[in-house]
């Protein structure tokens, strides 16, 4: 039977949460109230902020917390390789916002590619006849005038920049450090390979089932889902640091105090990625 305060955390379809809670029952009793009580301190908390980079370093870790509320709902779920792309996009938040803690006099750099995002959807809905709000055309009048400002340092003879930074998003977490590179198989290059349409994700759906026949392998994807858990909680603890770090919170000790509470969890996704490689 479940209890109260278990059941909060479940939404969905209850046979897979309860086999969910069976193989990852440490992590559900233990590392996860843990994580939820440290996270309202450094998350969940009256807040002055300074300047730009206190709002995009803070922002982005908000933002990274809640896609592990995402995570959770669909691995619970069996929607394990759903886990992974939201994984994805959260591994780009905290890289993101541990290297701008680092090198604050980014920030303009990351705000002004923001425009060139911009216009690659205005100009989509244009193309597509979607008829915009006034407000919102308002809005694209003045990006237009901003992007022209901007574009010579974004754009070369071949179009736009990938990303605001030179660097790619693999090296920024290595310069950010935090446990994040350690995780960077999982969290960005597998979870891509979900992201986007790939021949590794399809063959990963599919099942021979006879000659010639084969079918989309719909059930649970457990594995995928334990996965994605255990890699965004070393994604979430670099997440608290930034932000202890940055912000000057002296929670430090608190957050240790996680990481070791969740040490068994993480050594089991060290272990199935040496089991992988």
């Amino acid at each position: 039977m479940l209890n109260s305060e278990q059941e909060q955390y479940e939404i969905g379809f209850r046979d897979r949460w309860q086999s969910f809670r069976s193989r990852n029952w440490f992590f559900v009793e233990t590392v996860l109230p843990s994580l939820l009580e440290i996270s309202q301190k450094v998350l969940n908390r009256p807040i002055t902020l300074n300047g730009k980079t206190d709002e995009v370093v803070y922002l982005l870790g908000k933002a990274a917390m809640e896609d592990y509320f995402e995570i959770w709902v669909l691995c619970g779920n069996g929607y394990g390789v759903g886990g992974l792309k939201i994984l994805r996009g959260l591994f780009e938040k905290v890289v993101t916002a541990g290297y701008i803690a680092k090198n604050s006099e980014l920030t303009q750099d990351f705000l002004d590619y923001g425009v060139i995002q911009a216009r690659k959807f205005y100009n989509v809905a244009k193309a597509s006849g979607v008829s915009l709000p006034p407000e919102v055309q308002a809005i694209s009048s003045d990006i237009d005038a901003t992007y022209a400002e901007l574009k010579d340092r974004f754009e070369g003879p071949k179009g736009a920049a990938p990303s605001w930074n030179t660097l790619d998003l693999i090296s920024m977490a290595k310069k950010v450090g935090l446990g994040l590179d350690t995780v960077t198989l999982w969290a960005y290059s597998r979870a891509n390979l979900s992201v986007h349409a790939t021949p590794i994700d399809l063959f990963h759906r599919k099942r021979i089932i006879g000659e010639k026949k084969f079918e989309f392998i719909a059930e649970p994807q457990s594995a995928d889902a334990d996965m994605a858990i255990r890699a965004g909680i070393v994604v979430l603890i670099a997440n608290l640091r930034i932000q202890n770090a940055y912000f000057e919170l002296g929670v430090e000790p608190e957050i240790a105090r996680l990481e070791k509470i969740a040490e068994a969890e993480v050594q089991r996704l060290n272990d199935k990625l040496q089991t992988d490689s």
